[in-house]
């Protein structure tokens, strides 16, 4: 039989075999690999799936994964190994290409091999015109083709760099972590020196000392020119900043300088989350008790110029006094959470001062050459004495001259150049004062202290000795009586000077100094006085006293000033007030004792009000009539009214009558209240008084119906209409009010009368409306709006560190956490609570709002007001199941499924479950990438630093490093002992971070090593002196003694 015929036989054989075989394409059922048809398929699980991991599903086909396979894995095609590589037909496994090496799974070319582009080479550089792998500059090449970094050492000057041929490229090719790579500014070539500002050369040990300044900022007059840069700071709690553009040493948030040290300032404060505030009212009314607050991050706040009081929980004004001429009127500078400086911040300097820049700070200043001064134009910047001037804003007691403000003549140049003094001394002699005091000197004395005053000595006037005396009450020189002089100025009592001499009223009589006008006679009440004023007339009585005087005549055997029988003394000791229930001998011009008024039948008496009556028998007060309604009240001093109607009413409300001395409440339409103090109208009846008020019934009640007293709107009356009440409603939690009252039996204003304005009625029971309000003490609505923040520009006195700084006898630390709160307060870390998690700003904590029962409820977390379900679980019949339509790896999915728990899978833009970031595929599973032993180079280049911060893809090495200036340590990168850092987690598990430093904990010690890059680094270890290390000395010993043994003995 012919080829041909077989070949016929063969190929009908062949349609078959194909025609009896099942064909399956993705997702298809099978039973062996034969039966998937497409690139890629395989039978897995008796279903049609993609090869993994070489080929992967998208959409409904499988694609090659390409340049995913490591030189020396497994592989399936040319195309899923790396570049340069090629998948071997015999072995499956990826192979580098023929003149190409093996480097850590990547096929590279050595050094000085044949390259036409950078990619082929290991040092990644391809010199073009010689098509030959090279090393970059700073690097040398090894033995094994790869190229090593040349680190260069720190060097004094080019000059000894250039000896030893030790130059730098960039700075990550210096030994050092800390030195910089620069020429000296006269070569090209650069050389390894330590930073310029802040450091000094250690170059026998090779390191770079940073400045550690002790002396704190702000700083005093004496040292603000210390031109010493910091790097750290000796303080613990100090750090170091650029204020001013100069970095000095501030104390950190939270902290204040005082004396040389930082002291903690901080008063705990919580915050509600963002989520909180957006979810509820806190700042829907911002205006409370007088304080004055603005809407600053979605809280009522202390508005600028004015700061939260901890002790009020309100705001209160920010004064500033001036300090000094370096600090003005104190410091507007403050450091912020990250340790950078914040300023100017105008919010901390009350108008019109503002923050501006004063050498290493930021003060309240008037500006330059200013400062703050209170006078009758009120509170403005004035220009200090002898300073350069733009204007006449002159202190007080100051001219403008030649642009500048001057003392006038004879006034002191005092308080820091602020003010211009004039006193009057107290010395009764010009002997030791100058002469030569100019006629404007002599004027400013004259003009502030009257004619006799005289020029002494530049601030300071004396009282001429020989014409005048110093008074200190006013302080003023006053005239001597009797002796004539130009300018007199007579002192009180005495009469308009006559020729230039001073005598004392007819009233008066002049003292034995000629000092004083004294009276001839006090004020006496009748018959008080024993001594006899011969030479008093009744008219110098007039001229000295007012009121009811005595009459007395030139024959009277005693003449003194005295008040009438019908009067006494007033509390002034000038007036003589007329007694009440007395009758006068004229008609009442004043009834001048409180309380008292003319009597309405008497013309010529005085009488207290009703309601009042004298405390004695002297009659010279009006008191409040003592006693309770239902008791005798009896009034027991002659001529005295008793009890009337009139006081009655007075003492007890309009409805109150009198009832045989006796005030009561007629009981057909009032009743007494509890304490007897007052009569109330019974509710809902009429009581025909038209001048009933709200203060004439019961608590909670008023007139809304004039002259009947009715329950305010929310409460009931009792059954004998004495009480108003709130209805028995109860309180039952917090929930936004629904659009529909659905209350039959009561009304909002039983809630409201109850529990507050914020609350509703629902469902016959009282809510707190949610949005505006939380449930205090379980009996009362209490508006969020009612309590006040610290403002943005005071958020470094409730800064905070780490969780612990915000706890406090009633906090516990697993629910708060200090962070940013918002994006608009990112300055600094407060306390704020834990996610899901609500303030309580009345207590001030943190507190869960959901059902009692959620920590019972399985795969379920409290979430604000909700209980809700993990995720990839969902609520059914009030249990929380899996989700059905989670993402699978390589199965089908769109954006309405859902991750699994441990998130391990995505869903990626073919529309297929995938392992997620940070995750490997291993085949029909996803491993977690495992940042000390697998590869990197497949996964991305920010695999690394996703893992752990501070790291990256070495992709010399194909594996994660950390960083340069880092060290590995557990489980993150940490920095070399002496760096910079702001947090303690940066400087590892041995290692804690003091005053912006790296340093090692207590019981460890330093230990010298180098980077991944080969720099030199330290890091912190165990200290093991008194263990491993013995031990390790005793075994050494151990074996020198044995072989000391073989050998001698």
């Amino acid at each position: 039989m012919s080829s041909f015929h077989y070949l016929f036989i063969f190929g009908n054989l062949l349609l078959i075999f194909i025609s009896l075989t099942k064909a399956a394409s993705l997702d298809e059922r099978c039973d062996s690999n034969p039966e998937c048809i497409g690139t890629g398929l395989i039978c897995h699980t008796n279903l049609c799936q993609c090869d993994a991991p070489w080929y992967k599903p998208c959409n409904t086909v499988c694609e090659v994964q390409q340049q995913s396979v490591y030189e020396g894995d497994t592989c399936r095609v040319d195309d899923n190994c790396m570049r340069h590589a090629r998948c071997d037909n015999s072995s499956k496994k990826c192979v580098c290409k023929e003149t190409f090496s093996s480097f850590n799974g990547l096929c590279r070319k050595k050094y000085n091999e044949t390259c036409a582009g950078n990619d082929e080479c290991v040092s990644n550089i391809c010199d073009i015109s010689l098509r030959r792998c090279t090393c970059q500059d700073g690097s040398e090449p090894l033995n094994d083709g790869r190229c090593r970094r040349i680190l260069a050492r720190l060097y004094l000057n080019w000059a000894q760099a250039n000896e030893s041929k030790d130059f730098c490229y960039n700075d990550d090719s210096c030994l050092n972590i800390l030195a910089t790579c620069r020429n000296d500014g006269n070569r090209m070539e650069k050389f390894c020196q330590c930073p310029p500002n802040g450091y000094t050369t250690d170059f026998n040990n090779q390191k770079c000392i940073a400045n550690e300044i002790e002396r704190l900022s702000p700083m005093n007059e004496q040292t603000s020119t210390d031109n010493t840069t910091c790097v750290f700071c000796k303080d613990n709690n100090a750090v170091c900043a650029n204020v001013g553009n100069k970095d000095t040493c501030w104390c950190r948030a939270g902290y204040d300088k005082v004396g040389n040290e930082c002291q903690n300032i901080r008063y705990k404060f919580i915050f509600p989350t963002a989520m909180d505030s957006a979810q509820h009212s806190f700042s829907s009314t911002c205006s409370i008790n007088g304080s004055i607050e603005s809407v600053q991050d979605s809280l009522c706040s202390c508005a600028a110029y004015q700061e939260y009081d901890a002790a009020t929980r309100r705001c209160k004004n920010i004064e500033r006094q001036w300090i000094s001429e370096h600090f003005e009127y104190g410091i507007c500078t403050r450091i912020k959470s990250d340790a950078v400086a914040q300023g100017p911040i105008n919010a901390l300097c009350p108008p019109p001062l503002q923050c501006r820049a004063n050498g290493d700070k930021y003060v309240c200043s008037c500006g330059p050459n200013k400062f703050l001064q209170s006078d009758a134009i009120g509170v403005r910047c004035v220009y200090r004495l002898g300073k350069p001037a733009e204007n006449s804003s002159c202190p007080m007691n100051a001219d403008f001259i030649n642009n500048t403000c001057v003392c006038k003549a004879g006034y002191n140049q005092v308080n820091e150049d602020r003010g211009c003094e004039l006193v009057l001394e107290h010395q009764e002699t010009l002997a030791d004062c100058s002469t030569s005091g100019s006629v404007a000197a002599n004027n400013s004395c004259k003009t502030s202290f009257g004619g006799a005053a005289r020029y002494c000595r530049p601030g300071v006037c004396r009282c001429d000795p020989t014409i005048s005396f110093r008074d200190p009450v006013p302080v003023v020189c006053y005239s001597l009586l009797g002796v004539s002089q130009p300018e007199p100025n007579c002192p009180p009592g005495s009469k308009p000077p006559n020729a230039g001499t001073c005598e004392c009223k007819g009233e008066n009589r002049k003292s034995n100094d000629n000092r004083r006008c004294d009276p001839k006679s006090l004020l006496y009440n009748w018959n008080e006085a024993t001594v006899n004023q011969a030479d008093l007339q009744r008219g110098d009585c007039a001229a000295l006293y007012s009121g009811w005087l005595a009459d007395f005549n030139d024959t009277a055997s005693i003449k003194v000033c005295q008040c009438a029988p019908i009067a006494f003394k007033s509390p002034s000791g000038v007036e003589c007030w007329p007694l009440v229930y007395t009758d006068l001998t004229g008609s009442v011009s004043a009834c001048n004792i409180p309380n008292s008024m003319q009597s309405i039948t008497n013309s010529r008496r005085c009488e207290c009000q009703s309601g009042y009556r004298p405390s004695n028998l002297m009659k010279r007060d009006c008191v409040r009539i003592p006693g309770r309604l239902d008791e005798s009240i009896v009034i027991n001093i002659p001529d005295v009214n008793p009890i009337t109607a009139s006081d009655c009413r007075a003492l007890f409300g309009v409805l109150a009558e009198l009832n045989n001395s006796r005030c009561v409440c007629p009981d057909d339409i009032s009743f007494a209240n509890n304490d007897g103090s007052r009569c109330h109208g019974i509710l809902n009846k009429p009581t025909g008084f038209q001048t009933l008020i709200s203060s004439d019934c019961p608590q909670h009640a008023s007139t809304k119906i004039t002259g009947t007293c009715q329950c305010n709107e929310g409460f009931v009356s009792s059954a004998d209409n004495r009480i108003c009440t709130t209805v028995d409603i109860p309180l039952v939690g917090t929930k936004e009010p629904l659009s529909a009252n659905s209350c039959t039996n009561f009304t909002t204003d039983n809630c409201i009368a109850k529990y507050g304005t914020d609350s509703f009625c629902e469902n016959n029971q009282c809510w707190c409306n949610r949005k505006s309000s939380f449930n205090i003490n379980d009996n009362r609505c209490e508006s969020f709006s009612n309590y006040i923040f610290p403002g943005l520009h005071e958020r470094h006195n409730v800064s905070c560190d780490v969780d612990a700084d915000c706890t406090r006898d009633n906090v516990n630390i697993d629910t708060v956490e200090c962070t940013h709160r918002t994006s608009a307060s990112s300055d600094y870390k407060v306390c704020v609570c834990k996610h899901g998690l609500f303030l309580n700003p009345f207590t001030q904590t943190c507190e869960s709002r959901c059902p009692s029962d959620c920590n019972n409820r399985a795969n379920s977390v409290c979430n604000g007001y909700n209980c809700v379900c993990k995720q990839g679980f969902i609520e059914e019949n009030n249990t929380c199941v899996p989700v059905k339509e989670q993402i699978q790896l390589y199965k089908p999915c769109n954006s309405s499924f859902v991750a699994t728990e441990n998130i391990d899978v995505t869903c990626s833009s073919c529309n297929r479950g995938e392992c997620a970031f940070s995750y490997r595929d291993t085949g029909f599973q996803c491993a977690k990438f495992n940042f000390d032993n697998d590869r990197c180079v497949t996964q991305g280049p920010n695999v690394c630093n996703a893992l752990i911060g501070n790291s990256r893809c070495f992709e010399e090495e194909n594996k994660c490093v950390c960083e340069s200036g880092y060290y590995r340590d557990e489980n993150l990168c940490a920095l070399s002992v002496d760096s910079r850092c702001t947090t303690p987690e940066q400087c590892g598990s041995n290692g804690i971070c003091s005053g912006q430093r790296c340093r090692c904990a207590e019981g460890k010690r330093v230990q010298n090593a180098i980077d991944a890059f080969g720099r030199s680094i330290q890091r912190c270890i165990n200290d093991n002196t008194n263990g491993a290390d013995q031990i390790r000395f005793s075994f050494i010993s151990v074996l020198f003694f044995i072989c000391v043994r073989i050998f001698f003995i």
